[in-house]
């Protein structure tokens, strides 16, 4: 995931700043250069919270849209708006507006984003990085621009006085702690804790499973497991895989189906996953239901979601106490990892 920041300070009070940035018409003078418009939802006029817009406009040499959802308002001060559907996996923008002692405006823009499809996700990540804050920094000051006319003639222009960008690279810090919703092996006692996101039909995964068994032998109680779902969108059974461990879950089985699931990686379509139901003695029958009702996406959705706030872009990634694992992924370089932190 990357994060983008943008502040302005503006020479108008936050009020004004907080409305001219939910107006619809304006956003689309300000973003003129990639012909924006508003074709569903909220498509003239100020969007308010819980309001939606689709838009469409040309983007990095393609036309695309994308469906907007103000999904947090706090007037004057702060709202967010967050992409339902579009070409990111995440995208959230939020506007927060602090009144100076001069009486101006600081705007600030926070961007988080992360796009799909593994390593070439991470690849267009970089490109974004590199090309939005030009594009954005031109839309706000149009934007700006843009006010001083028809749209706003009846009030006093938004001026613009000072911009600075800040852009950070992926967190390294786990952005849910582990609670008692994990699915956890190992005393909540144990000095470390080894958190991984993982995805079922993932090879390395299945790998990297063999290697968290050695571990565990290894360090006993002084190490606790935590596996959480992050099915990657490359892997076509890997959803209904993670929904399939959390219906054992419910059946006090998540262990005995994430193991099968590893060792059976190879064949994981759901009648392959009705099998290991019954192998467990789970009811074959309910487990084809909740996969039709998807009883249990949301349980991964909210894993894989935390994953993507931690700034988990791929599978197997692993948190040491809560920061970002970088080394190697062999047996002894984990174990030396592991000491260091006892």
């Amino acid at each position: 995931m990357q994060l983008i920041q943008l502040e302005t300070k503006i020479a108008a009070p936050p009020e004004r700043c907080f409305l001219l940035s939910l107006n619809i018409d304006l956003h689309k003078e300000s973003t003129a250069q990639t012909s924006e418009r508003a074709i569903a939802g909220v498509t003239h006029g100020l969007i308010g919270p819980d309001e939606k817009v689709t838009w469409e406009g040309r983007h990095f040499g393609f036309r695309l849209t994308h469906e907007t959802l103000i999904s947090q308002y706090d007037r004057p001060h702060h709202f967010q708006d967050i992409m339902l559907r579009g070409m990111f996996k995440l995208f959230e923008h939020d506007h927060t507006f602090d009144q100076l002692p001069d009486g101006s405006t600081l705007m600030t823009d926070e961007l988080r984003f992360a796009a799909p499809l593994g390593p070439l996700g991470r690849i267009a990540e970089r490109l974004s990085t590199s090309s939005l804050p030009h594009c954005f920094s031109d839309a706000a000051q149009r934007s700006h621009q843009t006010s001083c006319g028809r749209l706003t003639r009846n009030l006093v222009p938004l001026r613009p006085t000072a911009s600075s960008f800040r852009i950070q690279s992926p967190m390294s810090k786990l952005a849910v702690p582990v609670s008692a919703k994990d699915h956890t092996q190992g005393p909540a006692t144990a000095p470390t804790t080894l958190v991984e996101y993982g995805d079922y039909q993932c090879p390395s995964c299945g790998d990297a499973s063999l290697l968290i068994q050695k571990l565990q032998q290894h360090f006993g109680a002084k190490l606790r497991f935590v596996f959480r779902n992050f099915p990657l969108d490359m892997h076509p059974y890997a959803e209904h895989a993670a929904e399939t461990a959390e219906f054992a879950a419910a059946h006090n089985k998540f262990w005995e189906m994430h193991d099968l699931l590893f060792k059976h990686q190879a064949n994981l379509a759901d009648a392959s996953l009705l099998k290991l139901a019954t192998q467990l003695k789970l009811p074959a029958a309910d487990l084809t239901a909740d996969l039709e009702k998807a009883t249990y996406a949301a349980h991964v959705k909210h894993d894989h979601d935390g994953g993507i706030r931690s700034g988990v872009t791929g599978t197997p990634m692993f948190y040491l106490n809560g920061h970002l694992y970088t080394r190697a992924y062999d047996y002894d370089t984990f174990v030396a990892a592991i000491q260091a932190q006892q």
